[in-house]
């Protein structure tokens, strides 16, 4: 048998998920496995619409199968995906790109941006700058004193080094 339930509780506890659903007014199942693809995993606030499935027609073999949201993004184009959580952030795969939006983004590892960074839609400056420093004057002329060179990719400084009395010293 299938049925529509209502979450009302949510063990996040265990490596199975575990939910308390009411399927009727009134008619509360506890300890329900609640299944997840995998890769993917959520945990469904109370309120959360779940499809209830009696495996083999049992009544104490019980499990939940999806979980939707009042709550969930609207008008999105055919083909769109949105990843989203009940805390504001959200990612967005449309046929115009990709937009990964929230309170905070955080990158536990190192950022790799091939095409350059943008604010505002405009790209970060892209170069190397040298800087020279000259000898003093002098008769005949003496090579330069030092020069410090900063490239720089998407408006990331991505490399300096220096020679002569120019010293860089990381931190």
């Amino acid at each position: 048998m299938v049925r529509r339930a209502i979450v009302r509780l949510v063990d996040d506890s265990g490596s199975v998920q575990r939910v308390q659903v009411e399927a009727r007014a009134g008619e509360t199942i506890p300890d329900v496995d609640y299944l997840q693809p995998y890769g993917l995993t959520g945990n469904p606030p109370v309120g959360a619409r779940a499809l209830v499935v009696n495996v083999g027609s049992a009544w104490d073999h019980v499990v939940a199968l999806l979980a939707g949201f009042t709550d969930r993004p609207t008008g999105l184009a055919s083909g769109d995906v949105t990843l989203y959580s009940a805390h504001a952030a959200r990612v967005d795969l449309r046929a115009d790109g990709t937009r990964v939006q929230g309170p905070l983004l955080k990158a536990d590892g190192s950022v790799d941006a091939g095409g350059g960074f943008r604010k505002g839609g405009v790209p970060g400056t892209t170069g190397t700058l040298v800087i020279t420093v000259p000898a003093p004057p002098s008769v005949p002329p003496a090579p330069p004193l030092g020069v410090a060179t900063i490239a720089v990719a998407g408006g990331i400084v991505t490399s300096v080094s220096a020679t002569g009395i120019c010293v860089w010293t990381p931190g």
